[in-house]
């Protein structure tokens, strides 16, 4: 059931939580209103524990990187409008040359603008917020790992299942072509059926990856871990037999629109694409079992043995006909 705009979302309570309990811990051991602290909290607070980590030390080494050159530079003088821009100018150098991560090099420069001037009478200014900011990136971090995200296995498991009934579906479209012996323009529309199919597989992969990385360091969800990753695996197979599957395509519908395409080759592969598509059906009821079954690898046996034996000749061919389609590919981008 889809969650109501003005309900707060899994992130959205941690980040909350996160800030709560930075002012609070900050408080007790830095200054009296620690500001940084949730600040660096809500920065922090990303998809996925590995990204807040990631955040989380790049604010840091930012702000040390910027507290140092500011204070070195007012042990020579104040603040001014041209020390401040010669400041400015030495310290995103400085984090440049030393080759710190983007989001650093922006934390040096913000660091060693506010010690240079809202700090300059402070004399434990800069620590302080380097204390802050590692307790608000440490906490963000913490509840990151502690709390985990919303579980997504029964979404992407559905997804799954929907991207294998689909090309199973597609197969039986493209065998009704074949066997109707309908024109080449029909043959083009479902090409580009097939195409918006591996758009949304590839989709759907992508979130899975996400959903995967949410995970890696949660100490409490590695079954669940291991079911995606077992789901990733499986979406990879659908989707390079998606790819496999719009290269056929390509090669019968140029054929059709070539007139080399005769009857019984229609015949022949109207037929072995009806096996197909119930050879996805038999292999994805034996996924959703946890491995192969005897009747899904005899299906595929099946399928195999209605292939002629590849060739030298075979493997020529192909070759001429992937340069051609290179040639068609860059001629047409």
């Amino acid at each position: 059931m889809e969650r109501h705009p003005w309900v707060p979302g899994n992130r959205i309570w941690k980040t909350a939580l996160a800030a709560t309990v930075s002012w609070a811990v900050a408080g007790v051991v830095s200054s009296e209103h620690p500001f940084f602290a949730p600040l660096a909290a809500v920065l922090c607070m990303q998809a996925t524990v590995e990204q807040s980590l990631t955040k989380g030390m790049q604010r840091v080494l930012g702000i040390v990187m910027g507290v140092i050159l500011a204070g070195a530079a007012l042990q020579i003088g104040g603040p001014s409008w041209w020390s401040i821009g010669l400041l400015l100018l030495v310290a995103l150098t400085a984090a440049r040359v030393l080759r710190l991560p983007e989001y650093s090099v922006t934390q040096t420069g913000i660091s060693a603008l506010l010690m240079f001037t809202i700090g300059a009478g402070s004399g434990h200014y800069g620590l302080d917020r380097i204390l802050e900011t590692m307790i608000g990136a440490a906490i963000a971090t913490l509840i990151n790992l502690l709390v985990a995200p919303p579980d997504y296995t029964r979404i992407f498991a559905d997804s799954l299942k929907a991207s294998v009934e689909e090309m199973s579906l597609h197969c039986r479209k493209l065998a009704a072509w074949l066997d109707r012996e309908e024109s080449a323009e029909d043959g083009m529309a479902l090409q580009e059926t097939l195409k918006e199919l591996c758009r949304t597989i590839e989709q759907a992969s992508d979130r899975m990856e996400q959903a995967i990385q949410a995970l890696k360091f949660s100490p409490f969800v590695q079954s669940r871990r291991k079911q995606l990753e077992r789901y990733r695996n499986l979406l990879h197979a659908v989707n390079r037999g998606y790819a496999r599957g719009e290269e056929i395509q390509r090669l019968l519908v140029t054929m059709a629109e070539q007139g080399v395409l005769t009857k019984e080759d229609r015949k022949r592969w109207a037929e072995g694409l009806e096996r197909f598509a119930g050879y996805l059906e038999e292999w994805w009821l034996a996924q959703k079992k946890g491995g192969d079954s005897i009747s899904a690898t005899d299906s595929l046996v099946r399928l195999a043995a209605g292939l002629p034996p590849l060739t030298a000749t075979h493997w020529l061919h192909a070759l001429e006909v992937e340069a051609h389609q290179l040639l068609k590919d860059l001629n047409h981008p």
